[in-house]
């Protein structure tokens, strides 16, 4: 644990931030959601005749000529999908910038238009439209790439009204809510113990060899690590 004389020497901490995923292709997502509806639509093998006698067709076998088309444009979809996914970074503006801003941009009140939408995305800290109208001021990296002037509306430009929204959440709770640390820290590092023990390589148990008549275990016996 850090004394203040080891935090007074140190530089300045920086400033909070939050990672999100974001997809810049809102058109591929429109055509998947699309291709998926549909194929849920059409009759799984089969179906047509459900007392047919006879073993059970393994998965795909007797699907409709459309059921594959739509599975192999999905395929594509997908791996273009992944071209256009980023971690969009954002990062905290000082405590008292932050304050003025939602001081000169309130929440609106109740029964007027955009108070539900204020509720729902800045949980009534502020006026969410300004927010989304003012992301480029919490905008900092795009898959560890620090922006310049001018990147954010070319990213904007490409993310979905959704996005938009779930990106000032993040950015409310950034500046609003408290990260409890201690919890936090104490289940992650049980996780990774947890993981550790679960990859690492089962213990090969190959007894030297004796002349009791007492069979040797099997060299590919392992033994099962117990995890909690």
């Amino acid at each position: 644990m850090k004394t203040l004389a080891e935090l007074r020497a140190e530089k300045p901490a920086a400033r909070p931030e939050r990672s999100l995923t974001v997809c810049l292709a809102p058109h591929i997502v429109a055509e998947i959601q699309a291709l998926t509806g549909e194929l849920d639509s059409l009759p799984s093998a089969g179906s047509d005749d459900p007392d047919q006698a006879g073993p059970p067709k393994r998965a795909g076998q007797g699907a409709p000529p459309r059921a594959r088309e739509i599975r192999e444009r999905l395929a594509v979809l997908l791996a273009e999908m992944a071209e256009y996914e980023g971690e969009l970074r954002v990062r905290s503006s000082e405590d008292g910038e932050w304050r003025r801003w939602v001081n000169e941009h309130p929440a609106r009140e109740e029964k007027t238009p955009g108070h539900a939408r204020d509720e729902e995305v800045a949980f009534g800290y502020c006026n969410a439209d300004d927010l989304i109208d003012s992301l480029a001021t919490y905008a900092h990296s795009w898959n560890a790439e620090q922006l310049a002037d001018g990147d954010w509306p070319i990213l904007a430009a490409s993310i979905g009204g959704p996005d938009l929204k779930q990106i000032a959440t993040a950015v409310v709770a950034m500046h609003e809510s408290r990260l409890d640390f201690r919890n936090w820290r104490t289940g992650l590092s049980a996780s990774l113990k947890m993981f550790s023990v679960s990859d690492s390589p089962a213990p090969t148990d190959v007894p030297p060899a004796s002349s009791s008549d007492e069979s040797p275990r099997s060299a590919t016996s392992t033994t099962t690590p117990k995890t909690d």
